[in-house]
């Protein structure tokens, strides 16, 4: 009886180890190229950017617009009222821009405001320079996927803004960081002081 168990073991473990032993299934390559899947990051960069084309919203409810208040330029000192005045009107465009149809009254796209922040965000953070509008010229970088729709925005905006006022008193690069410091205040973020008087860059940095 004792054998009989031990063979029964030995026979299990012979079969345990056969079956562990097993040739891994030959893998045909196909000649096909085959598109690796997408990341998260990417993803979602897609996904944003076709809500921003899209105009879809999540809508934010506003208590009360925040106050148009002039901003402190650093420009020559004739230069400064005609400054003040624009910067005010950038602001103006922006929220008008961010309210735009089919959001309700009272409401904004939350999906736009963050497009233009991010604009802001990526034409500042770069090795060598400071915001300089030199995000036209980087468009094509892996890291600013989504960001020529917003920037046709901030264009748009800045066009509008230079025939209300009927002077070109600041640059690209300052209403870029207008832009996006309008669009913090709206969607609930603190007031962030800012000085104008940036020069725009005719190249990628």
């Amino acid at each position: 009886q004792l054998l009989t168990r031990r063979a029964v073991v030995a026979l299990a473990s012979s079969w345990w180890l056969a079956s562990k032993e097993v040739d891994p299934p030959v893998v045909h390559q196909s000649s096909a190229v085959v598109k690796p899947e997408p990341t998260p990051l990417a993803s979602t960069l897609e996904a944003t950017n076709d809500l921003f084309l899209a105009g879809d919203y999540s809508p934010l409810t506003l208590h009360s617009d925040p106050v148009l208040r002039e901003d402190p330029p650093i420009s020559t000192p004739q230069n400064d009222a005609n400054l003040s005045v624009w910067a005010k009107e950038i602001r103006r465009q922006t929220t008008l821009y961010l309210k735009r149809p089919p959001a309700p009254e009272s409401t904004i796209s939350v999906v736009s405001a963050g497009a233009l922040i991010r604009l802001a965000f990526h034409d500042a953070v770069t090795t060598n320079e400071p915001n300089n509008a030199s995000i036209r010229y980087e468009l094509d970088w892996s890291e600013n996927r989504a960001l020529s729709k917003p920037l046709q925005v901030v264009q748009l905006i800045y066009s509008q803004a230079n025939s209300v006022v009927a002077v070109h008193a600041g640059s690209l690069a300052d209403a870029i960081a207008l832009v996006a410091v309008q669009a913090i205040e709206l969607t609930g973020g603190p007031r962030i002081p800012i000085r104008l008087g940036r020069v725009d860059q005719d190249c990628a940095d």
